[in-house]
């Protein structure tokens, strides 16, 4: 038995829904679990950051979707990527920004634990950082007036602005941090 991550919320590839797991990187981790022979147990609800601590302490055995950064390759061992999910800059349709650099001086929210905080603490520190609980909630802090932007990957970005009704928001720019293979 292997214990693998299931967010509460990051469709369309790994999310909870109808009392289950859901999503392409849930269906993509079941075909390889039968393949193998082996059987899965889905741990879901812990914030990312909690389930970056608990693959840390040995107590969770697979991440989905986790972006490949130098810190994180001091404790993971990454698979070859099966999807490319171009990550993006959402803003406001009355303020977009197209470039990170744009971005300086500006308040850019992300979920707390994500790849984004470590890259722009590191790279980008004229960027006022906001992390929050989830991608849902970065989106609200840009809808609220609380983030000038959210960085996100395309796919969640779309299929959450669509499935809550977050109108007023745009993906204004692609970003170039991270991998954005899955």
């Amino acid at each position: 038995m292997i214990r693998v991550h299931n967010e509460k919320d990051w469709p369309p590839f790994n999310y909870f829904e109808y009392g289950r797991p859901r999503g392409l990187s849930i269906d993509y981790m079941n075909l390889v679990a039968a393949r193998l022979g082996i059987d899965i147990e889905y741990v879901t609800g812990p914030s990312w950051s909690e389930f970056l601590d608990s693959v840390k302490r040995k107590e969770l055995d697979v991440m989905l979707n986790i972006v490949k950064t130098e810190d994180r390759m001091k404790y993971l061992l990454y698979t070859e990527p099966y999807v490319k999910n171009p990550n993006v800059i959402v803003s406001s349709q009355n303020s977009p920004y197209e470039t990170i650099e744009t971005l300086f001086g500006k308040t850019v929210a992300f979920p707390k634990g994500f790849f984004y905080e470590e890259v722009l603490t590191k790279s980008f520190p004229q960027i006022n950082r906001l992390p929050v609980e989830d991608a849902l909630a970065s989106l609200k802090a840009v809808v609220f007036g609380k983030a000038d932007a959210a960085l996100g990957e395309a796919a969640v970005i779309r299929t959450l602005i669509s499935k809550n009704m977050l109108s007023g928001l745009q993906i204004s720019g692609e970003v170039k941090l991270g991998n954005p293979d899955l």
